[in-house]
């Protein structure tokens, strides 16, 4: 849930020096905050003149951080903002010199798996944001939702399964609105990007959405391929399209309320026409009537107004004339189609500015629930307080049986039952009883979309920030019917050392959740940031909340929950997603970055300090690292320095100024080395990805090779193997060791999105990468040979399968669970056979061998091969 506060001042403050509020609409779309740094120190100003709202839980300064910590990754070198087409241009070219090496079905490019989660009790609990629905012209309980940052979903069951095709098909993840041809459904239309501006929109002033928008796309097979139409944007001027609707009279006449205008096409598609500048957030048709057409604006200055079309589009006549209004949602009924209502929110407080009804088919407007009733935008129950979220989640919706039901949706779902006159809080955000003392249903927070079911009279759908639910019965009950909905934008991931089906992620806004042997469980509130599993005792985790509230647990989250970063002296702020990791040897002490590094080795019980003023300001740490050799050897990083100690951290040495690019946005060590460490380069600097250093940070050598000029997010070492290193990016996996002379694509079954986060689960050899967007994923380790593939069974025996395009081959096995794969070729294990292994079939049991991971070698006189084969039990 996001709450705003005073966020028009704040917005006029951040911006105004840039004349930003000055342009038009269409050129607001178009224009980018000049410099990163300019935005910070106005927002740092902003809000030490008013720190009360930087305690608001999930309020403004939540909407910033969490901007903030996205985008600072993000800039260019100068801190300039780039064209929001720059990571998917990058890939491009990428792909266009790499094109033999994508192609490529080897099996050592990955071979991705989707985990989770895709299972929520619903409540206060969700799987992620959705943007709107769309039903099958004909077919019951057939319908698909758009999200903003996870494609398009469909279900023909109602809701109980969900499938999508929209991973590799599109270069653009969110979907803002569906359109679907009355007489062919086959004939679909979506509107592409973030409608609703994101949910970090706000401070940005034009560069909007979590996902920007290429236009409207069509498809003709029902949704399986996505061709471009008429309505296309260069993907850079952030233009945002929130409402497609196509005509129920003539299936060629489709209307868009995009932010420059809305538009129309008479050819389905082919060509578009703007027909009325502005930024233009909702439409609507008059029921019955193929000429009337209902719009509305958003306008963060409070001139919000409606407009009426008695042409379909063609013109439109301002029909109201309100002030103070950022934003307006429409409702209409077929039960009264010369009925019309406005939900309007207002600049200041983005609280609610009233109701409005037209009788008369969109010419006039009266008060139908006046601002000065309750404040239904508010997150409280009885719709006090001043405040709302009306800039980002409004919806309503009338009921098409009678005249006197109605719904609207902001933070939760407001209902009344005799014509808008009175109201009922119908959902809420929280179960708390301080929140919630009447004890509403709860379901998830900020409502996006509403919409009733064509098929089945009296059921109505709600889209939010946790996903999809629906009632049959007025809103009594609701039924959450996201199960099956893959779209977790993920923070941090932490995965047990020692069983493998063990797992913890952290989500924007849906809390943290523990995946354990197939099921997903709750661990905490808010938005989930860094986890850790405990390798030695599983049922010690640890999670966190932003800017380095600590959580830790003793019997996995069961019943005990702890606020471990209260024992820190003075009660630091960390950044965003504070830093935090677990000794290598002691799983007791744990290292905690903020401005200052801090260490407990009694599981957080208590903290000491092992730094002094590191950083030197109040800049805080961003990574944070310790070698699993010598725990003595810790790595620290903010985004524009390198921090070294040898000595636990009694001495430190500061690494500023050297050849390495900012910022820095993570840290990995040789398990072997402690002086061998690693770091990546988020922000599009050419050539300046990941640097490694063999002499504990003084001087340091560029391994960026041919990777391409899109954010590194992460990176892990894989141990025991020959320097094989696994980096996350903004568009994918990529991999490299000793054996190669340049970074692969590691990313086959990975949809294109960005990876936040990656840890190895050694054994089952499997490689976890985190997801902002499509959740959790997994992979099989890279097989650093090609040739034939043995496996191990649960028996373990390992069967040695024919490889046609091979000759005869000496196998021997070796155990290096000691020893480094770097030496691989010169370490001869035990010699079992000579076979000719176009033809055999060769067996292997591993009983008689002590537990480990052992390596399968292939000697002919031309060369060797080794794999990995893990004995399971």
């Amino acid at each position: 849930m996001r709450k705003t506060t005073h966020l028009t001042l704040l917005l006029l403050l951040l911006f105004s020096g840039a004349g930003l509020f000055a342009q038009s609409n269409q050129a607001k779309a178009k224009k980018q905050p000049a410099n990163i740094k300019d935005v910070k120190a106005k927002v740092d100003a902003y809000f030490k003149s008013h720190p009360e709202e930087m305690k608001e839980e999930d309020g403004i300064y939540s909407q910033y951080k969490r901007w903030e910590w996205f985008n600072e990754q993000r800039v260019m070198p100068n801190g300039d903002f780039p064209s929001p087409a720059v990571t998917w241009e990058e890939w491009k070219k990428y792909a266009r010199s790499h094109s033999r090496v994508i192609a490529s079905t080897s099996a050592n490019s990955g071979n991705w798996s989707f985990i989770g989660p895709t299972t929520t009790p619903g409540g206060y609990e969700g799987l992620g944001r959705i943007s709107c629905i769309a039903f099958h012209p004909t077919v019951a309980n057939t319908f698909w939702v758009g999200t903003p940052a996870g494609g398009l979903w469909k279900t023909t069951n109602g809701g109980t399964t969900w499938t999508t095709n929209t991973d590799n098909t599109l270069p653009i993840l969110g979907v803002s609105d569906i359109a679907i041809d009355p007489s062919n459904a086959n004939v679909m239309y979506i509107a592409t990007g973030d409608g609703d501006m994101g949910s970090l929109w706000a401070l940005t002033n034009g560069y909007w959405g979590d996902t920007k928008s290429v236009g409207v796309l069509k498809s003709l097979d029902g949704g399986a391929t996505w061709q471009p139409t008429g309505l296309s944007y260069p993907v850079e001027y952030t233009y945002l399209i929130r409402r497609l609707l196509i005509s129920p009279f003539n299936h060629k006449v489709l209307i868009a309320a995009a932010t420059d205008g809305v538009y129309r096409t008479n050819d389905a598609g082919v060509t578009w026409h703007k027909t009325q500048s502005g930024h233009f957030i909702d439409l609507a048709f008059k029921p019955g009537d193929a000429s009337t057409v209902y719009a509305s604006t958003w306008d963060d200055g409070g001139n919000a107004q409606v407009y009426t079309s008695t042409d379909t589009a063609n013109s439109f006549t301002q029909a109201t004339n309100f002030t103070g209004v950022e934003r307006i949602a429409l409702g209409t009924s077929a039960f009264a189609p010369n009925i019309v209502h406005a939900l309007c929110a207002d600049a200041a407080n983005r609280a609610f500015a009233g109701l409005y009804v037209s009788r008369n088919s969109g010419v006039s407007f009266d008060v139908l629930y006046p601002s000065s009733g309750m404040n239904l935008l508010a997150n409280t129950y009885d719709g006090s307080g001043t405040s709302g979220q009306g800039n980002y989640d409004l919806t309503y919706l009338m009921s098409q049986t009678d005249t006197t039901t109605l719904y609207l949706g902001g933070v939760n779902t407001w209902k009344s039952t005799d014509a808008g006159l009175t109201w009922n809080l119908n959902t809420m955000w929280t179960a708390y009883s301080g929140q919630n003392p009447n004890g509403v249903i709860t379901i998830h927070a900020d409502k996006h979309f509403m919409a009733n079911d064509p098929h089945t009279a009296g059921t109505i759908y709600q889209t939010n920030d946790g996903g999809i639910y629906k009632t049959s019965n007025g809103g009594t009950t609701w039924t959450d019917i996201s199960n099956g909905l893959a779209i977790s934008e993920i923070y941090r991931i932490g995965t047990s050392a020692t069983n493998s089906n063990l797992n913890i992620i952290g989500m924007q806004d849906n809390g943290s959740r523990k995946f354990d042997a197939g099921t997903w469980s709750y661990a905490s509130g808010g938005d989930g940031c860094e986890c850790i599993i405990d390798y030695s005792n599983p049922q010690n985790m640890y999670a966190s909340y932003v800017q380095g509230v600590l959580y830790a647990t003793t019997d996995a989250w069961a019943t005990t929950s702890t606020t471990i970063s209260d024992n820190i002296p003075g009660n630091p702020t960390g950044s965003w997603i504070t830093p935090y990791v677990m000794d290598p040897v002691s799983p007791s002490t744990l290292y905690a970055g903020y401005a200052d590094v801090y260490k407990t080795t009694d599981k957080g019980a208590s903290w000491t300090a092992i730094s002094n003023n590191l950083t030197g300001s109040s800049t805080t740490l961003n990574t944070l690292a310790v070698a699993p050799s010598n725990s003595q050897t810790i790595y620290a990083a903010t985004f524009d320095s390198v921090y070294v100690t040898s000595d636990g951290g009694s001495n430190w040495n500061s690494i500023s100024n050297f050849s390495l690019g900012n910022p820095k946005s993570y840290i990995a060590v040789n398990p072997t080395d402690p002086l061998t460490a690693y770091v990546t380069i988020s922000r599009y600097t050419a050539g300046e990805k990941v640097y490694k250093t063999s002499d504990g940070g003084m001087t340091w050598t560029n391994i960026s090779g041919s990777l391409p000029n899109i954010p590194i997010n992460c990176i892990v070492y894989e141990k025991g193997s020959n320097d094989g290193l696994y980096v996350g990016t903004d568009v994918g996996v990529y991999y490299t060791n000793n054996s190669l002379s340049d970074w692969i694509l590691f990313s086959t079954g990975l949809p294109n999105v960005v990876v936040t986060e990656l840890e190895i689960q050694y054994s089952s050899q499997q490689l976890r990468a985190g997801t902002f967007g499509r959740g959790l994923w997994q992979s099989n380790l890279y097989d650093f040979v090609t040739g034939i593939a043995p496996q191990a069974d649960k028996d373990n025996t390992v069967r040695v399968f024919p490889n046609p395009t091979k000759g005869a081959f000496t196998l021997n096995i070796s155990d290096f669970k000691n020893a480094d794969k770097a030496n691989l070729y010169n370490y001869l294990g035990e010699t079992l056979k000579t076979i000719d292994i176009r033809t055999s079939n060769m067996q292997i049991d591993l009983s008689p061998y002590a537990d480990g991971i052992y390596y399968l070698g292939l000697e002919s006189e031309h060369y060797t091969q080794m794999h990995r084969i893990v004995k399971l039990n």
